[in-house]
């Protein structure tokens, strides 16, 4: 697949994915966003398996930081018929802690449902 095809199935997920949360739903966000069997690692951190565990600890995450405001910047695309990838610099701005500073690589699978959903998530915080 080409660039901007990759990009171009992402997009809506990402603008639906971001409406949900700006509008609350943060469960709701994660839940329709990542693979039933997706991975979030957090270099450095811990990782978590599960969309149940992840909501957890996003949930968690999200009294930590606030409300936060997200932008991609630098993303590239690849992929093939069974995966997506992108990897991008992404700036969230954080009303408890500011802005914040990661780069973020994601792997992309078709569900049962032949949608796609996230499948591998890595962050690596930038001090």
């Amino acid at each position: 697949m080409k660039s901007k095809e990759i990009e171009a199935i992402l997009k809506p997920m990402y603008d639906a994915m971001e409406s949900t949360y700006d509008a609350g739903d943060l469960a709701k966000a994660l839940s329709d966003y990542f693979h039933n069997d997706g991975v979030v690692v957090i270099k450095g951190i811990g990782a978590h398996y599960g969309k149940k565990k992840i909501i957890e600890n996003f949930s968690k995450m999200a009294e930590e930081w606030g409300k936060v405001k997200f932008e991609r910047k630098n993303q590239t695309f690849d992929g093939c018929d069974s995966c997506l990838y992108t990897k991008f610099d992404a700036i969230a701005h954080s009303t408890k802690k500011g802005i914040q500073k990661a780069i973020i690589l994601q792997i992309f699978k078709k569900e049962d449902d032949a949608k796609w959903k996230l499948y591998h998530e890595e962050i690596e915080i930038l001090k």
